[in-house]
């Protein structure tokens, strides 16, 4: 298998806000940290103006494109709106596919959704299920627009050999996703309901239908993943579904919502809203068999985003007395402004480098490291990992090469599965690191997971075993890790 090189390539990744552009934007920067990416904001390039995105890849010249910009929307928004939809969404894929053409893009990946297949498909439907029949009626339209960018990219490929092909993600959900009240999907939606009912004692929250259609959902991350995963690759083919095999029913997820979100009243279903299909599962035979697999299971996912934890530096303060004494001067930095009430919210200057920034280029996604398991909970551990910080490995991230659970205290080595800086927020996993050797032993890409391990311990050696504990401590050591690896970085290029 050959593996394309993006070192000093040009990446255009169109949608890089939304939910999927997102997750992809996050792995790329970790993944491939010496191509160029490109993610110009809907407000920066405006995707349905031929004429300023045709002067935009005059100018950049992006050598691989990852088309994830559209507009998309629920059940209620789509029906509501349906002209709005259509028109934006053949714009942007008719402009960003045909200037790709002509800068002579390499490849190209358009993201479609499993709503192009007909309403009565077989489950699990097969990527050739596409136009054997009519479309569910609550989103035809935008089913419609998506089938016009799949044909658009097959005729680019028919008629000048263009690498442009379409994948077909199932139900998406995960971080930034939308929960707003007409454009969320149903995961965001419901959490957003069971949260607002909880925080107000609501005795009943209603879900919409009859709560019998089942769908299959699929981790935003993972589909970041696949995408990465097949566009590193030179294979080139029509049509590939990406899924999870996580399918359940609308009244089973809302049950496994309430339970997340600890809501204590009652689930009604109105049925007089829609249900959409009856079923609907994609059938990933053909991605799999190329090796890739999704990570992040239903309950998990959903409950990284009703919780995201907040792992500190180090310790939290839980009072400014830890830190400050009365009549010392602090710099101060304004936080916000309450004109009604004539009054500013201040805080405190943070003076010394955030370590996450270092942080983030140690934990990279895929990179190993020694952990101590500190302790155990219901959905799984919380591990102590170097430099003071403190990652999670959900409860099937645990079992050993031998079938055995890990325990308390026990030292292992766990690979990084997400670091998110933003959030704090680390997830690692023991099993990935056995499982990923035996499906992949003859693959490239063992060989670069050991190379990282190697680099990864070699990192922690030589940081200052004393960094201190606090949030306002001394971060020197972290400094001179940092210069230390610029300066490696700027050897290596020479």
């Amino acid at each position: 298998m050959k593996y394309i090189n993006f070192n000093n390539k040009k990446i255009f990744i169109a949608g890089k806000n939304g939910l999927l552009g997102s997750a992809i934007f996050r792995l790329f920067k970790n993944k491939e940290p010496n191509s160029k990416l490109l993610s110009p904001s809907s407000s920066e390039l405006d995707l349905t103006s031929f004429v300023k995105t045709e002067k935009w890849f005059k100018k950049n010249k992006p050598d691989y494109v990852i088309l994830a910009a559209a507009k998309a929307a629920g059940i209620l928004d789509n029906t509501n709106s349906p002209t709005t939809y259509m028109v934006d969404n053949i714009k942007i894929q008719t402009n960003v596919i045909t200037l790709s053409h002509k800068y002579k893009v390499k490849k190209l990946i358009f993201i479609g959704s499993s709503c192009i297949y007909p309403k009565f498909s077989t489950n699990p439907i097969t990527e050739d299920s596409l136009l054997t029949g009519v479309l569910e009626e609550t989103n035809q339209w935008y089913a419609i627009t998506k089938i016009h960018g799949v044909k658009l990219c097959q005729a680019y490929k028919k008629q000048f050999n263009s690498n442009f092909i379409s994948v077909m993600p199932t139900n998406l959900y995960g971080i930034n996703d939308k929960f707003d009240n007409k454009k969320s999907h149903v995961i965001p939606a419901l959490i957003k309901k069971f949260l607002i009912a909880k925080k107000n004692n609501n005795k009943v929250v209603e879900v919409w239908g009859s709560g019998k259609p089942k769908r299959e959902f699929l981790y935003s991350d993972d589909c970041a993943s696949a995408i990465y995963f097949l566009i590193k690759r030179n294979i080139y083919f029509k049509l590939l579904n990406i899924g999870s095999n996580d399918e359940i029913t609308i009244k089973n997820l809302a049950v496994l919502i309430k339970k997340i979100t600890k809501y204590k009243g009652k689930i009604i279903f109105n049925k007089n809203m829609p249900d959409g299909v009856k079923e609907k599962k994609l059938d990933t035979s053909k991605l799999e068999s190329l090796g890739w697999h999704s990570k992040v299971e239903l309950e998990e996912g959903i409950d990284g985003l009703v919780h995201i934890s907040d792992l500190s530096w180090s310790k939290k303060i839980s009072h400014p007395s830890e830190f400050v004494k009365a009549g010392e001067k602090l710099e101060a930095v304004v936080l916000e402004i309450d004109k009604d009430n004539r009054r500013l919210s201040l805080g405190h200057k943070q003076l010394e480098e955030n370590p996450w920034e270092v942080f983030e280029t140690v934990f990279t996604e895929g990179s190993v490291h020694e952990g101590t398991i500190l302790s155990m909970a219901e959905k799984g551990a919380l591990v102590g990992l170097p430099y003071g910080i403190e990652g999670f490995a959900p409860g099937r991230h645990l079992v050993k090469e031998d079938g055995t659970k890990a325990k308390v205290e026990e030292k292992l080595n766990f690979m990084i599965l997400e670091f998110n800086k933003g959030a704090k927020k680390i997830i690692v996993s023991h099993s990935r690191i056995h499982e990923d050797e035996k499906r992949f032993t003859d693959d490239k890409e063992v060989k670069v997971r050991k190379t990282r391990e190697k680099t990864s311990s070699k990192m922690v050696k030589n940081i200052n075993s004393n960094l201190e504990k606090t949030t306002l401590g001394d971060l020197g050591a972290l400094s001179l890790l940092k210069k230390d690896m610029e300066k490696k970085e700027k050897e290596g290029k020479k």
